[in-house]
């Protein structure tokens, strides 16, 4: 049959058995061809057969036995009616995704591909952990659900999982159901139209415990996700941690749900990332694009908008970001004015209870904010956070938010320009009523709107000789003799009583 020689794992695709250089592949690939031509194929799909699914599970099995680690995939499509399941290590590298690219398009509501292990969690009788499947990488290949509900891929107890330059699409259920996965990456992927409306099955699940290990170590760097459906990515479970995300995208118009959600996660960072939301429907309101429950150590940084006209395209948001139940969280967002003015609540972010000072919160509003929206809800001055607007009452100046007192607000900042030259201020706003507490000048002089109460000692050095006075300022001295501070009002001299 032309098998080639088995020693160097060299596969050659013509029936005749006759070495033809145009199939024979290097030495570690086999070519599964679609169409007949002048050629046969290596793994025809027989008479008898539905869809591509029998002929390429033959190929799997046969670089399997055959020790070969790569099946190379035409530019075609390949029908999938019935699961492809292996255990071994088997690159599936197509010639990129589109109109002339490698397409496995699923025909029935069947999961796609199953690679499953044993789960870590068990053990033999002699107390031996399960051994995960590792090494299993798509490239350069577009998945096709067919809009079916069922799982299209499932690594339960695998390792080791690589995915590049592929596409994913037509899912309406999850397109990758990741259950005690370790290790793997995925690198510039398109995600487009996965998971269900409602967000109880995301685009992609990254699930731990229920009787497996915890899933960590997963990458996802250069991804796009769009137009999902609900939840774009989900993590859930019991210990699912260390999961990263960056320099990916995150943008639906119809989703009408959290775009992302973790709960019991440990460890989940979302690097240089843009959420954009834009649910088509004034009618609706969706509670937030990110949500973690019982979550520690979250790292976000990135860019949060919406699309759409406020009233009469777009729905309204309730906030941007939600934590509940989370401890040591690091996150800076950067808010659209759109989006903000889009917010029903008052805030960007919204935390409930915390039980850690090793949180700051923080960012800026691209905008005037005309409805002086927030950053966030928490208490910066008993928390330790640091929350703010990069505008107070007027220009130049830093909003600080004090939640002990919503009526009690404080700003510092430079003045509005007044011709003194002013180089800082502290304002207090107490019931809307904004008043000065104290100015720098531009020569540093210190200027108090206010009274000045010495609780205890106004200190002045005893050495003092001479008045500290000039044309311009009140005299003030320490008088030795006596033991009292002075100075001169009106030309005379008078003691001046601290208590």
């Amino acid at each position: 049959m032309g098998y080639g020689n088995k020693s160097n794992k060299v596969l050659h695709v013509d029936m005749t058995g006759e070495v033809d250089s145009r199939f024979q592949d290097a030495n570690n690939k086999i070519d599964v061809v679609l169409g007949t031509g002048v050629y046969g194929e290596r793994f025809p799909k027989l008479s008898n057969e539905t869809s591509d699914s029998p002929r390429i599970s033959r190929a799997v099995q046969y670089a399997i036995d055959n020790r070969i680690t790569e099946i190379n995939l035409s530019n075609d499509v390949y029908e999938i009616d019935s699961t492809i399941s292996y255990t071994f290590d088997v690159k599936m590298k197509g010639n990129g995704w589109g109109a002339n690219g490698t397409t496995f398009k699923r025909t029935a509501n069947v999961v796609g591909f199953q690679i499953e292990g044993e789960s870590v969690a068990n053990l033999d009788p002699e107390g031996h952990s399960g051994k995960h499947v590792a090494n299993f990488p798509f490239e350069e290949v577009e998945f096709d659900g067919g809009d079916f509900t069922e799982d299209f891929i499932r690594f339960y107890n695998a390792t080791f999982v690589r995915m590049k330059h592929c596409k994913a699409t037509a899912c309406k259920g999850r397109f990758i159901h990741g259950w005690e996965l370790f290790d793997s990456r995925f690198n510039d992927c398109f995600f487009a139209w996965i998971g269900n409306v409602d967000g109880t099955l995301p685009g992609i699940e990254l699930e731990s415990g229920g009787g497996k290990e915890y899933t960590n170590q997963i990458h996802f760097d250069n991804c796009d996700f769009e137009n999902y459906r609900g939840v774009a990515v989900a993590g859930t479970g019991t210990n699912t941690n260390e999961i990263f995300f960056t320099t990916c995208k995150f943008e639906s118009h119809i989703s009408p749900t959290n775009h992302v959600y973790f709960e019991n996660s440990n460890y989940v960072s979302f690097d240089e990332c843009t959420f954009t939301f834009g649910a088509k429907d004034p009618a609706l309101t969706v509670p937030e694009i990110m949500k973690f429950v019982n979550c520690t150590k979250v790292f976000v940084k990135g860019w949060f908008e919406q699309t759409g006209s406020i009233g009469t395209e777009v729905a309204y948001l309730d906030n941007f970001v939600k934590f509940i139940g989370c401890k040591n969280i690091k996150f800076f967002g950067s808010f659209n004015q759109n989006g903000v003015d889009n917010l029903i609540d008052s805030v960007c972010v919204k935390a409930d209870t915390w039980d850690s000072k090793n949180t700051i919160i923080e960012g800026f509003i691209d905008g005037s904010n005309p409805n002086n929206k927030k950053i966030t809800n928490v208490d910066t001055r008993t928390l330790g956070y640091r929350s703010e607007i990069l505008q107070g009452p007027d220009a130049n100046t830093t909003y600080i938010n004090n939640d002990v007192n919503p009526n009690d607000k404080w700003y510092i900042g430079r003045v509005v320009a007044d011709g003194d030259g002013t180089k800082f201020r502290l304002l207090r706003n107490k019931n809307g009523v904004v008043s000065e507490i104290f100015r720098v000048a531009n020569n540093n002089d210190v200027v108090f709107s206010s009274k000045i109460k010495v609780e205890n000692t106004f200190y002045v050095p005893v050495s003092t000789s001479a008045p500290y006075a000039n044309s311009v300022h009140v005299p003030i001295w320490f008088d030795s003799d006596t033991g009292n501070l002075k100075t001169v009002i009106n030309g005379s001299e008078k003691t001046i009583q601290v208590t």
